[in-house]
């Protein structure tokens, strides 16, 4: 994925819209009066294919989803990813989106730009980095975040990688090829898309037919990365298979060693706001 801020224009636009609805805690993201301010109204019915699709004209405008959505969470992205459609793109255009398009995070490409808006309007960033603090950005702790925010477990894995303080990525494979990879801040290197997947790597497993370990497991850096860093120190890797999708899904992560902890408290130690 280009550029080091992916999506800004679209989560731009959803941090207007939770100002301009006053939403200051997150049970107050409620995604379907957010639509009828907006004149869109949300129904339910078949669609072949589709999780959802939107249509606008004349200042209102239909947002379908699936009736036999049953996930509260699947439900609540899919009306916020058409939400952005409809704002990001006001086009009268009745193109339904399928399930895959929920997992857009390229640039330059519109169901991403509606992906990128539904993220940050059901995750604000001042409520969400609160919940970033965890031992180590598993899955199983990404899950937990997902539960309380009501989202999706891609999603909000992006949100947290992208708020973490960890040095952490995700990426998201197709057909043995990185898709997109989203990256903290602090993260030292970069993983370019089109990046062939190492057979050293655990998402190169799912590839493959071969089992994927549970949890992080350590794995050579070459295997993800096209340079040593950090002394080149083994690189932690947790993945998810996809199946319906013939996708993997994974967190990679540098811990901090125990002389890195020295070192800040070391440093702590000269600063005066640490001095009692």
């Amino acid at each position: 994925m280009s550029g080091e801020d992916p999506g800004q224009l679209a989560r731009a636009a959803a941090r207007r819209e939770l100002l301009e609805r006053r939403i200051e805690a997150i049970d107050e993201i409620d995604v379907e009066r957010i639509a009828n301010f907006h004149r869109l109204f949300v129904v339910e019915g078949d669609l072949h294919g589709a999780e959802g699709r939107s249509v606008t004209g004349e200042g209102a405008g239909i947002i379908r989803i699936r009736n036999d959505i049953e996930r509260i969470e699947r439900r609540r992205f899919i009306i916020a990813h058409e939400i952005g459609h409809c704002i990001l793109h006001k086009s009268g255009s009745v193109k339904p989106c399928s399930q895959g398009d929920l997992f857009r995070y390229e640039e330059g490409n519109r169901e991403a730009e509606a992906n990128w808006f539904a993220s940050e309007l059901l995750m604000p960033a001042v409520l969400f980095r609160p919940h970033c603090d965890v031992a180590e950005p598993s899955f199983a702790a990404v899950k937990a975040v997902a539960r309380v925010f009501r989202t999706t477990l891609t999603a909000t894995c992006i949100r947290f990688v992208q708020l973490s303080a960890e040095r952490c990525a995700l990426v998201w494979s197709e057909s043995g090829r990185v898709k997109w990879c989203v990256r903290s801040a602090d993260f030292p290197g970069w993983i370019e898309r089109g990046r062939v997947l190492s057979g050293n790597s655990h998402a190169a497993d799912v590839f493959s037919g071969r089992g994927l370990p549970i949890g992080f497991k350590p794995v050579p850096q070459m295997a993800w990365l096209d340079r040593h860093v950090l002394g080149g120190r083994s690189l932690m890797e947790e993945t998810l298979a996809f199946d319906t999708l013939g996708a993997a899904l994974s967190i990679l992560w540098f811990p901090v060693e125990r002389d890195e902890d020295d070192r800040a408290d070391d440093d702590n130690d000269d600063d005066p706001r640490w001095r009692r």
